[in-house]
């Protein structure tokens, strides 16, 4: 008797199609209504001194390592990382990294960021591991680790189309996590919007303030103007804030300047002076001291010590 096989088995092309008006799983059309922006990659190792104080960051960070030790240390949960760990900080949680000097680790880092604003922690949410942690242990084989490096092969050797690469590249990767962690096989879909084109409970207005304060991050506005933006009133903007980011509009905006001044240091040769005219900080002295006050070092040994400058 011959063995049954299916149509599938015959034709090997049909694993690779989808028929014609078949719609897409739930995950893929609320991926699909996202937007996904690749805010910094790097590959870090052999740096023995290699560390992150405490911060908080307003983006996804993953943080895949190949090799050596590190220690990572995210809201009160203390991870010890090796080979093959995947770590998951979400937006604004209070994190550091330290690595061990006598096995400096090896991993790569990507920030990302997720658009509409509102969908950030929603996202972020998928991308965690279902035990409450931020680690995951990846098997030898797993597509996040191949994902990682063509996205550094890409970053590195810039070909012609590199940039679209690493656009279908860094999708590919954040699916690949929420499929690595589980979550999605364990009742995810439930923190998944539904057809309702946005929330109820005030995040667009949030998205607006903030696309609002990132565009207008070197004028000179306040919270009048940010309740303007929001499209709504002043208290119900400060209720909003405080509820959400636990602080005020525009300490939230003092955050998103420092955070730029971070990354212009971490990324330009601009002087502090052209720097603070950027973000909006009305001179480089405030500048200087509002950053030492967050970061504990000047901007300009912050700038040597990421750097390895002499």
């Amino acid at each position: 008797m011959t063995p049954h096989r299916s149509n599938v088995a015959r034709d090997p092309v049909a694993l690779f199609t989808l028929g014609p008006g078949e719609p897409p799983d739930s995950l893929s059309r609320y991926l699909s209504s996202l937007s996904f922006h690749l805010n910094g990659f790097g590959h870090q190792h052999d740096n023995t001194g290699a560390e992150c104080p405490p911060r908080v960051i307003g983006d996804i960070e993953l943080i895949l390592y190949r090799g050596g030790t590190g220690w990572i240390t995210i809201a009160d949960q203390r991870f010890s990382c090796a080979a093959g760990d995947l770590v998951l900080i979400p937006p604004y949680v209070p994190h550091e990294i330290r690595t061990d000097p006598a096995d400096a680790h090896d991993n790569y880092w990507v920030h990302v960021d997720v658009t509409p604003s509102y969908e950030r922690d929603r996202f972020a949410g998928l991308l965690l591991p279902p035990d409450g942690g931020y680690r995951v242990r990846l098997a030898a084989d797993n597509d996040v680790a191949v994902l990682m490096e063509l996205v550094a092969r890409q970053m590195t050797d810039r070909p012609p189309g590199y940039a679209a690469a690493v656009e279908g590249l860094l999708r590919a990767l954040l699916v690949a996590v929420v499929m690595t962690t589980g979550r999605y096989g364990r009742g995810a879909m439930s923190v998944i919007p539904g057809d309702r084109p946005f929330p109820a409970d005030g995040t667009e207005a949030l998205d607006r303030v903030i696309r609002y304060a990132m565009e207008h991050l070197a004028d000179d506005f306040g919270a009048d103007d940010l309740a303007s933006a929001a499209g709504c009133s002043r208290s119900r903007l400060f209720e909003l804030f405080r509820e959400r980011l636990g602080r005020t509009p525009m300490a939230f905006v003092r955050w998103l300047r420092l955070r730029q001044v971070e990354l212009l240091l971490k990324t330009s040769d601009l002087t502090v002076t052209e720097i603070s005219s950027r973000v909006g900080i009305v001179s480089p002295f405030h500048l200087s001291r509002l950053f030492k006050a967050q970061h504990g070092v000047s901007p300009s040994d912050y700038r040597r010590r990421v750097l390895r400058l002499p």
